[in-house]
C-alpha cells in the first residue's frame, strides 16, 4: 500500500520571499507548513495544519532555493518533551491548550516544537497530559465569558 502523502508547502512574505532575517544578521529562518491528520487517544481524527521553522545562514537557506508556494519532500513532526529544550528559556515552548492554560504531567509542564524533516520514516513523539481538570475548568470558564460577550452584545444592538 502506497503511504499517503501530505506536502510540505514553503511560506512566503507579500513579497514572495521566503528567508526572513532574524537578529543575527547572517542567519536567517524559512518557515513550512503541512495540512494533516491529527490522531487522539481517543481515535478522533482531525485535519490541522502544523508548521515549522528551517534556520540556518542566509548562504545556506539561498542554496535551498526554495520558492513561495513550493512543495518539498519531507514532513513537520511534533516533539514533546518534560525536559525544555531551551534551558536558557525554559517557558519558551511550554504547551498550552487554548493558548491560556499549561499542559501537565503531575506538576511539570510539557514542552511542544516542531520540526522539519527528509526522514521520512521519523514520528512524532507526543505526551498525554494528566491535568483534564484544571483544562476542562480553564475551558468552561473561557466559553462562559464569550456567551457573556455575546448577550451582552446582542442586548447592546437589541438583538
Amino acid at each position: 500500500m502506497e503511504e499517503k502523502k501530505y506536502p510540505v508547502r514553503v511560506i512566503g512574505d507579500e513579497a514572495g520571499s521566503v528567508i526572513h532575517p532574524t537578529r543575527n544578521p547572517l542567519r536567517g529562518y524559512v518557515k513550512v507548513v503541512q495540512d494533516r491528520p491529527m490522531f487522539d487517544d481517543r481515535g478522533h481524527v482531525r485535519m490541522q495544519t502544523v508548521s515549522a521553522i528551517i534556520h540556518g545562514t542566509h548562504e545556506d537557506l539561498n542554496k535551498l532555493d526554495y520558492k513561495a508556494g513550493e512543495k518539498i519532500e519531507g514532513k513537520i513532526i511534533v516533539l514533546e518533551s518534560l525536559i525544555p529544550f531551551n534551558p536558557n528559556n525554559p517557558d519558551y515552548h511550554i504547551k498550552k491548550a487554548g493558548g491560556i492554560t499549561v499542559c501537565k504531567v503531575g506538576d511539570k509542564p510539557i514542552y511542544r516544537k516542531t520540526l522539519y524533516t527528509e526522514v521520512m520514516s521519523k514520528e512524532d513523539n507526543l505526551i498525554q497530559h494528566d491535568n483534564v481538570d484544571e483544562l476542562r475548568a480553564a475551558y468552561n470558564l473561557q466559553q462562559e465569558s464569550i456567551s457573556n460577550e455575546s448577550s451582552s452584545a446582542s442586548e447592546d444592538f437589541e438583538l
